[in-house]
């Protein structure tokens, strides 16, 4: 099985947003330290993860 879900390894709960490339929020909520957000109801294609505090991470997801 293929691991489609970040966590954040340390500080308090903190906002979190997945765009697409045309900057498109397609996911968005609050993400908690040692707490797993899924990304599985995403389709294919190419998203930028930004969470308040850390660099944006583009990525990839295929099916």
């Amino acid at each position: 099985m293929i691991n489609r879900s970040f966590y954040l390894t340390g500080g308090n709960e903190r906002p979190y947003a997945v765009a697409d490339l045309r900057g498109c929020i397609v996911k968005s909520g609050m993400v908690v330290a040692g707490e797993s957000v899924d990304l599985m109801d995403l389709e294919r294609g190419v998203y930028v993860l930004r969470v308040k505090g850390e660099r944006p991470l583009r990525f990839g997801l295929i099916k």
